[in-house]
């Protein structure tokens, strides 16, 4: 599996997401930039997914691959 998106492309996210340590809620629409990613175990089979680490304004957030969308958005 490879990672859907890649460091250093712009990302939209898709859906309100609470932070609850942070004590902040990213709204659906706002924009930011892949640092990093990883990949995470999910089980002991060695089925994982992928984390990814967003830079958003000041904030550095973790988000799940379905939080998140190519952007610009390109329209089929």
């Amino acid at each position: 599996m490879e990672p859907k998106f890649f460091i250093g492309q712009n990302v939209v996210v898709v859906k309100s997401v609470a932070f609850i340590f942070e004590n902040i809620t990213i709204r659906g629409g706002e924009v930011g930039q892949v640092v990093e990613y990883d990949f995470f175990s999910i089980d002991p089979f060695g089925d994982y997914t992928v984390d990814y680490i967003v830079k958003i304004g000041s904030r550095t957030l973790f988000f799940y691959s379905d939080e998140l969308a190519p952007y610009p958005i390109m329209e089929s």
